[in-house]
């Protein structure tokens, strides 16, 4: 099964206080996807999730600072959480991996596995 690609544009804090390491998690998000059988595009202008990564839960880069199109969808790290809910770093990744699969199958019948 051809899967279609998966657009991806990360946009990060300034990383003035990290409490995790940002591009580790992005680093593994691609991994993991990639084993699912997703060609990951970055940095695309037209994207199909948008991931606000912070390095704490500061959270200097906020959903409502960046406007989207209707129907993008917009995951919110803020240090060790993921959308509000705690993760341990280490499963960071794969937290993310399992929204970006949960909005897909309630926004979308192309559905990540």
């Amino acid at each position: 099964m051809v899967r279609p690609p998966l657009k991806l544009q990360v946009r990060y804090c300034g990383g003035c206080d990290p409490e995790i390491d940002r591009s580790v998690v992005v680093e593994r998000l691609q991994e993991i996807a990639a084993a699912a059988g997703y060609e990951v595009i970055p940095g695309c202008d037209e994207p199909d999730v948008i991931l606000l990564v912070n390095g704490c839960a500061h959270a200097c880069t906020e959903r409502e600072d960046h406007p989207v199109s209707r129907g993008t969808l917009c995951i919110l790290v803020r240090g060790a959480q993921v959308d509000d809910d705690p993760i341990p770093e280490a499963r960071l990744h794969e937290a993310i991996w399992e929204r970006i699969r949960s909005l897909f199958t309630t926004a979308r019948s192309n559905v990540p596995q």
